[in-house]
Protein backbone atom coordinates (compact mmCIF):
# COMPACT_ATOMS: atom_id res chain seq x y z
CA UNK A 1 0.00 0.00 0.00
CA UNK A 2 2.98 2.27 0.83
CA UNK A 3 4.12 2.17 -3.01
CA UNK A 4 0.43 3.80 -3.77
CA UNK A 5 0.68 6.81 -2.03
CA UNK A 6 2.08 8.96 -4.63
CA UNK A 7 1.08 7.31 -7.84
CA UNK A 8 -1.17 9.98 -9.73
CA UNK A 9 -4.88 9.49 -10.26
CA UNK A 10 -5.98 10.44 -14.27
CA UNK A 11 -8.46 10.09 -16.72
CA UNK A 12 -8.42 6.62 -18.52
CA UNK A 13 -10.60 5.81 -21.65
CA UNK A 14 -10.35 2.55 -20.88
CA UNK A 15 -11.96 1.02 -24.83
CA UNK A 16 -9.15 2.75 -26.73
CA UNK A 17 -8.42 0.95 -30.34
CA UNK A 18 -8.74 1.73 -33.80
CA UNK A 19 -12.55 2.04 -34.48
CA UNK A 20 -12.74 5.03 -31.73
CA UNK A 21 -10.24 7.25 -33.76
CA UNK A 22 -11.45 10.16 -35.75
CA UNK A 23 -8.68 10.57 -38.56
CA UNK A 24 -9.74 13.76 -41.11
CA UNK A 25 -8.89 12.98 -44.82
CA UNK A 26 -5.34 15.06 -44.71
CA UNK A 27 -4.71 11.56 -42.25
CA UNK A 28 -4.37 13.93 -39.01
CA UNK A 29 -6.11 13.11 -35.81
CA UNK A 30 -9.14 14.88 -35.34
CA UNK A 31 -10.37 13.10 -32.07
CA UNK A 32 -11.51 10.24 -29.89
CA UNK A 33 -14.99 9.02 -29.40
CA UNK A 34 -16.96 6.61 -27.21
CA UNK A 35 -16.02 6.98 -23.76
CA UNK A 36 -18.62 4.75 -22.02
CA UNK A 37 -16.01 2.74 -19.89
CA UNK A 38 -14.32 5.51 -19.23
CA UNK A 39 -12.84 5.73 -15.24
CA UNK A 40 -10.01 7.52 -12.94
CA UNK A 41 -6.77 5.32 -12.07
CA UNK A 42 -2.95 4.89 -11.98
CA UNK A 43 -1.62 4.98 -15.33
CA UNK A 44 0.15 1.87 -14.85
CA UNK A 45 -3.79 0.03 -14.37
CA UNK A 46 -3.68 -0.33 -18.75
CA UNK A 47 -0.36 -1.85 -19.65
Amino acid sequence: MSLTKERPNIFQHDDFHAGNIIINNNKELTGIIDFNRYDWGDPYMNL
